[in-house]
């Protein structure tokens, strides 16, 4: 398997800590199946390997600024590798903020591509750095004033390859800037809550399996926002 940098040369040395990272994600995913099907010793075994995991990042992958590394002991370091630490809890708190700002600016890591923009978002999202997205969106920009049909795989060698999350915008505004995700499984119940980011409104409809629910809101004075839901008749939704 290949770098984050889509080269072999952090493979060859050894292990590979994206993959180690991507595994934690899986167990603590299956873990949270576990739990909800009942089974709480899966559950528990599956987090306690994820656990052993996050020991050895924090052991081995430690680099400059605080940085994880590609691979232990490896002065290289790549944007995936903070996101994915973040994403799954190896760093938390006011250290995974700073993690994210570094990931952010400083540009000898290697960069995340189109496919893997979802998690940059994400990782953003969580350390509240969403507001920083804007500069986020200027490959997509590029797309456009390029008159794309397809959304590119990477901003090199710009070719297509459709991937997903190229149609990143098609998550993010819905789901996070007008907030509006499932709070029970089958979106029994909705949960409408917009990140504005750097944005000052917003304004929409989102299709879910119960109906149209509609969001508008706008930033106010105080910093907080004056948000407005429609939601079909028997729907519950909550802010």
């Amino acid at each position: 398997m290949c770098s984050p940098q889509g080269r072999n040369d952090i493979v060859q040395p050894g292990p590979v800590t994206f993959d180690s990272l991507l595994y934690r994600m899986g167990l603590q995913a299956a873990a949270e199946l576990a739990s909800y099907v009942d089974r709480s010793n899966l559950a528990a075994s599956f987090l306690q390997k994820s656990e052993g995991i996050k020991r050895a990042v924090l052991a081995c992958c430690i680099g400059r600024d605080g940085l994880i590394q590609d691979g232990p002991g490896l002065d290289e370091y790549s944007q995936h590798a903070q996101v994915f630490a973040v994403l799954t809890y190896v760093v938390s708190g006011t250290k995974a903020t700073e993690l994210m700002e570094l990931a952010m600016t400083d540009e000898t890591l290697a960069q995340c591509s189109v496919a893997m923009a979802y998690y940059l978002f994400r990782a953003v999202e969580k350390v509240g750095l969403y507001h920083k997205t804007d500069e986020l969106w200027t490959l997509w920009r590029q797309m456009l004033v390029k008159k794309l049909t397809t959304c590119v795989e990477d901003d090199v060698t710009e070719r297509s390859d459709c991937h997903a999350w190229g149609s990143l915008i098609l998550y993010e505004l819905p789901a996070i800037v007008l907030g509006v995700q499932p709070a029970e499984p089958g979106y029994s119940s909705v949960k409408v809550s917009p990140t504005p980011g750097y944005l000052s409104w917003a304004k929409g409809e989102v299709i879910t399996p119960k109906g149209i629910v509609k969001v508008s809101w706008e930033k106010v004075e105080d910093g907080s926002i004056d948000l407005k839901v429609e939601a079909p008749e028997g729907i519950k939704y909550v802010i």
